[in-house]
């Protein structure tokens, strides 16, 4: 078995982060790393995976930055192995889940990208919800017009780590939590591998179990966040010609933000989402005015 490494990437979430980190190093794999990423305001965490820290295959990472898609860039740079998997500060992973990941990588060697399923932990349906996505057998992409249905989020994802940092120049720094536009630095990964001839894969060989509850007004906010930064990150391949994911955005205005709540009205039902495609065209109109790095199409900070 290939060593593979795994990197939580942590911000004030003393409890999270320890519970993430001590299931990871659950894992039943016998070449396992694993890499916390803490960009916290204070030594909370690294006092609440102190006694982790003893365990020769677990690095602790302080960082003085902010924003997630630093956080895993840096994880990124410190990993020695070919497969980094990512999961998030909120979750838990089954013993199976590092090997599963890197399983995909083997078996498909022109993988950057790959998502697990994503289940939602216990939490009282009446009071909100927990994100979650489903994956439905293991699937490869290999057209940038399968973005339309590739949908998986970055609390589960691993990638290939040649790829990601020599080829598409690592996660954009301006999207993702924490960043300017605070949303999609998982789906604009996948974009850019596909466009730069890579394939990404969505599985459910394993899950990572979420336990990021939302109450219903936090999920409004998380949507306005998550369609400004899918409009933004969105608009880069088009601002650099590349025609060919036109397709996708337009399917992700027209049927992911416009159509469900018309459908809503046309089946007597309150409208949900009115606001998606607004957030949308304004992350997208944000975008477009962002200074651009058109090879590897990475936002540059201004």
């Amino acid at each position: 078995m290939r060593a593979v490494t795994a990197v939580i990437c942590t911000r004030n979430r003393p409890p999270g982060a320890r519970t993430a980190a001590a299931s990871v190093l659950a894992s039943r794999h016998d070449q396992l790393r694993v890499i916390l990423v803490d960009q916290s305001t204070n030594d909370a965490t690294e006092r609440a995976v102190e006694d982790l820290r003893h365990e020769p295959r677990f690095s602790y990472l302080r960082s003085s930055t902010v924003g997630l898609s630093r956080a895993r860039n840096i994880g990124l740079r410190a990993a020695q192995t070919d497969v980094v998997a990512f999961t998030d500060d909120d979750c838990e992973v089954p013993e199976d889940w590092a090997a599963a990941m890197q399983s995909i990588f083997s078996e498909f060697p022109d993988v950057a990208i790959a998502f697990c399923s994503v289940k939602a932990g216990p939490f009282a349906e009446a009071a909100g919800f927990v994100p979650a996505y489903e994956c439905r057998g293991t699937r490869i992409v290999d057209r940038v017009i399968g973005k339309c249905g590739a949908r998986g989020i970055g609390a589960g994802l691993a990638v290939s780590r040649k790829a990601m940092l020599d080829v598409l120049g690592g996660f954009d720094e301006m999207l993702g939590a924490g960043g300017s536009f605070p949303s999609c630095e998982d789906g604009d990964a996948a974009v850019r591998a596909l466009l730069a001839g890579f394939q990404v894969c969505e599985t459910d060989r394993s899950f990572v179990l979420h336990h990021g509850f939302r109450t219903w007004d936090e999920g409004r906010a998380l949507s306005q966040r998550d369609w400004v930064g899918i409009g933004a990150a969105y608009a880069k391949p088009l601002r650099a010609g590349r025609w060919d994911f036109s397709p996708v955005p337009l399917y992700e205005l027209l049927a992911k933000a416009l159509w469900p709540p018309i459908d809503d009205v046309l089946h007597l039902r309150k409208p949900r989402g009115l606001a998606r495609g607004y957030h949308f065209l304004r992350g997208f109109a944000m975008g477009c005015r962002t200074p651009l790095d058109y090879q590897k199409l990475l936002f540059i900070p201004q």
